[in-house]
């Protein structure tokens, strides 16, 4: 987590995502006419192959950045949600701070980092980090991973349920 500056440009832009070079391609692929009923199979698992390639391969540049930066990823505990993020301890940074949260999520299958505008809210049990002003598919992709995790936990529980 980085304290963001207000009156300086977004030091972070560079480390937000454009749009991958796989959509693009899904969109060209879509326009052709297909008569074979393999394109579209093949075509897809090669757009999918790309598509997670490229995300890994933007996923470790940015982590590069961040390090070159001198800012290290760690490992937290934490309640996330589609508005934001509570972390169960302070964080050195007063109420009202705008920050920069890179947070790595697990996408379906693969993992993601994502660079996030916030801001902070001390509370007497922890931190709260409010998101404010991201698009709605980074958004969408949040309440996705969310209930991507609270569907690992109830398998998780009801797998424990039936070993007993």
């Amino acid at each position: 987590m980085e304290e963001a500056n207000e009156e300086e440009p977004n030091d972070f832009v560079g480390l937000n995502s454009s749009r991958p070079v796989s959509d693009r391609a899904r969109i060209s692929v879509a326009r052709i006419p297909r008569t074979d009923p393999m394109f579209k199979e093949v075509a897809s698992a090669l757009l999918d192959a790309i598509a997670s390639l490229e995300g890994e391969l933007e996923r470790l540049r940015i982590i590069t950045e961040l390090q070159n930066r001198g800012i290290e990823l760690q490992r937290q505990i934490l309640s996330i949600g589609g508005d934001g993020i509570f972390l169960p301890k302070a964080l050195p940074f007063p109420s009202g701070t705008p920050v920069q949260l890179f947070l790595e999520l697990e996408h379906r299958g693969h993992h993601r980092l994502v660079n996030l505008p916030a801001v902070v809210e001390q509370r007497s049990d922890g931190t709260e980090l409010t998101l404010h002003h991201i698009p709605t598919d980074m958004r969408d992709m949040i309440v996705g991973y969310v209930f991507q995790q609270q569907g690992k936990e109830r398998r998780r529980a009801r797998n424990s349920d039936t070993a007993d």
